[in-house]
């Protein structure tokens, strides 16, 4: 009886030592694998990274490396995009002064870039993001 209880004060003391903090919105958890991050929130069924133990986002968080935190997607760093646009997870192609309403077939797959507000084409000549009628002529 007293060596299951040795055993089991010994079991608890290594999961205290062995847990880490993981910081806010996220547990730790024994097979962590691929985890979303701010430059691929959408993990595909092809995950390369074999699963240990470690920090594991909560739901609805991607891991920002740059931090090593875990941040709402729209928290992610703003990847140098200039005025009228963010860095956010897209899919499809966006208007621009030559092609100001975009094509539902266009083909591009989901990823993150800089993207145009709403209201905004880009102007590839210049790639900044401005209003339709400021395109030039």
């Amino acid at each position: 009886m007293s060596r299951i209880v040795i055993v089991s004060v010994i079991v608890c003391l290594v999961q205290a030592i062995l847990a880490e903090d993981c910081g806010p919105n996220a547990v730790h958890e024994e097979h962590v694998g691929c985890e979303p991050t701010c430059e691929t929130p959408k993990i595909t069924a092809l995950c390369a990274t074999a699963p240990q133990l470690g920090c594991k986002c909560l739901p609805h968080f991607v891991r920002d490396k740059s931090k090593n935190a875990c941040v709402k997607v729209e928290d992610c760093p703003n990847k140098g995009c200039g005025d009228n646009e963010s860095y956010i997870q897209t899919i499809g192609c966006e208007p621009t002064c030559a092609q100001p309403k975009v094509l539902p077939r266009c083909a591009a797959a989901p990823h993150m870039a800089c993207r145009c507000h709403e209201g905004f084409v880009r102007d590839k000549t210049h790639n900044k993001c401005i209003k339709e009628h400021d395109c030039p002529k």
